[in-house]
């Protein structure tokens, strides 16, 4: 206990959160303005933006630019970190921790071309040790709109459980949708991770 108290709060840790987090394939580092290009080749695809709750359809090169700048006044502000997801030197996603309302949230993307590789399971359980380290947070919320079975999957292998069915609005599909919410506890976490074998 003594131990969390002494981590500071998440908006002070996320105004902090600079070191880039590197996992076996991967390296998570914050976004910057020269990733727009990057991001919006990945949002150009369909099965990638259907199941996320922003952008708006077909995503237009100068949103990404404006919603990267955003993401810098929003970490300055301590209100969010995004990181761009790289492979080899090549921007292969994003996962990004939101804090609001007193509460602790991620969401993440990947692109088409690098699914079912088990790149998104690495890149997000770095991520929520990485939260959990350098942060006070007890929990960290998250989700899935309603189909989308394999992020699920991803969050139950995390430790995430299941707390209830929301509906948010989807900008690209401009419809509200069922939404299945998530919860993971730094108990829960460490239980998983010694579930992992190699």
């Amino acid at each position: 206990m003594s131990d969390l108290l002494a981590l500071p709060a998440a908006p002070e840790a996320i105004r902090a959160f600079e070191a880039p987090i590197v996992t076996a394939r991967l390296v998570l580092r914050l976004a910057e303005p020269a990733d727009a290009e990057a991001f919006h080749r990945q949002f150009a695809d369909w099965e990638v933006v259907r199941w996320l709750a922003r952008p708006a359809w077909p995503v237009e090169l100068v949103t990404i630019r404006d919603f990267v700048d955003g993401c810098l006044r929003r970490r300055a502000a301590g209100e969010a970190a995004y990181m761009a997801i790289v492979r080899d030197g090549e921007l292969v996603g994003g996962i990004d921790w939101n804090h609001a309302n007193g509460l602790s949230y991620i969401g993440y993307w990947l692109g088409r071309a690098h699914w079912g590789q088990g790149l998104m399971s690495e890149a997000a359980a770095a991520f929520v040790d990485a939260i959990f380290a350098v942060s006070n947070e007890r929990a960290i919320l998250s989700g899935v709109f309603e189909g989308n079975i394999a992020s699920l999957a991803i969050q139950k292998r995390l430790g995430f459980v299941e707390t209830g069915i929301s509906v948010h609005y989807s900008v690209p599909r401009g419809v509200d949708l069922r939404h299945t919410d998530t919860k993971l506890t730094r108990t829960a976490r460490r239980v998983a991770a010694l579930k992992v074998t190699p």
